[in-house]
Formats: C-alpha cells, structure tokens, sequence
C-alpha cells in the first residue's frame, strides 16, 4: 500500500502530518463508492424476511391440519363410546328377557344411516343412537341354522351412532353403523 505525500520543495518536510495506517489506495477511497454493500445487505434481509414469513404459513398450516385430525378423531372415539353404550343397553335388555325398544325394519325401504344421522346433526343434536331389528330382512337365516345355543341368531339389530367432538363448540361429527347380534 502506497500513500502519496506532499512535501514542500524547500524543506522536504512534510506539509501535515499523515497517519499511513489510514492511508488508502485511490480506487477503494469512498468517494468510489456506491451502496454496493447496502443493496446486497437489504436483498438479503428481504430473502430471509420471505424464509420466516413462509416457514410461518408452513407452520400455521400444520396446526390446522393437526386440530381438524383431532377433532375428527375425537369425534369418532365419542360415537364409538356411543356406539358401545347402546350395544350394552341392547344386551342387557335381552338377557334380562326386557322387551328391545327397536324400530322394526320395513325390509322393503333402504335405511340411510349417513342421512338419518346428518338429518339429526343438522338439527342441533350432539349424539344419539337409533336401533333398528332387521332379523326379519334376512330369509332363511334365523330360528333354523344354530346347532347350538350361542349361534342363536335369531335376533339381528342394526345399530346407527353419531355424536360430535365437542357438544359446546362442535368442529367435527362422526357416525357408524353396526349389526349387533346379542
């Protein structure tokens, strides 16, 4: 690194005192200088600026699809512990020799489980169970095949659940179907 130093031509003096350790070469002077270093220091913050804001959505996207999954889980464990609890009731009315309250299935009509539970959803229930006896719907299998006293089917139920995952602030709503033989 070179400085240049005025000198005076009388007295090869120096004409001020010079710090060469401050000394600069002309072409790094400040004067040549254009933002350079503050357009590629802003570029940069923009492009990590775009990184947070996207690792954010990521993020914001990833809590929303785990809510919904728990929330149909929940839902679904709820409808099953419905589910369960009629099948119980069912059992025990049976084996005490109570009469079932079930609906009798007209074999003739389709019975829309899905329809039925969404039509009772709609109308602001949190969870039920509708018990229909479709035995008589089945020709031929019942009262003549059992060999023995537990392959007695002579009572068949189809056993429709719903409920929701939570009844103060429902998010998520599940049903199941099941044929209960007791």
């Amino acid at each position: 690194m070179s400085c240049i130093i005025q000198t005076s031509a009388h007295t090869q003096a120096p004409l001020r005192q010079y710090d060469f350790a401050s000394c600069r070469q002309t072409r790094f002077g400040a004067h040549n200088q254009r933002g350079a270093a503050l357009f590629v220091a802003l570029i940069m913050l923009l492009l990590l600026t775009l990184i947070g804001v996207t690792g954010m959505q990521v993020a914001t996207m990833q809590e929303r699809m785990s809510a919904g999954y728990r929330a149909g889980n929940l839902a679904f464990q709820n409808t099953e512990q419905q589910l369960t609890q009629t099948e119980a009731n069912l059992r025990t009315q049976v084996n005490n020799s109570v009469p079932v309250t079930a609906n009798i299935a007209n074999c003739a009509l389709a019975f829309e489980g899905r329809a039925w539970a969404t039509a009772a959803l709609d109308g602001g229930a949190t969870q039920g169970a509708n018990v229909r006896r479709i035995d008589q719907c089945f020709g031929g299998s019942s009262r003549k095949m059992p060999q023995r006293t537990n392959e007695n089917t002579n009572q068949f139920y189809q056993i429709t659940a719903y409920s929701v995952d939570r009844p103060a602030n429902p998010a998520s709503r599940a049903a199941v179907d099941s044929v209960f033989i007791p």
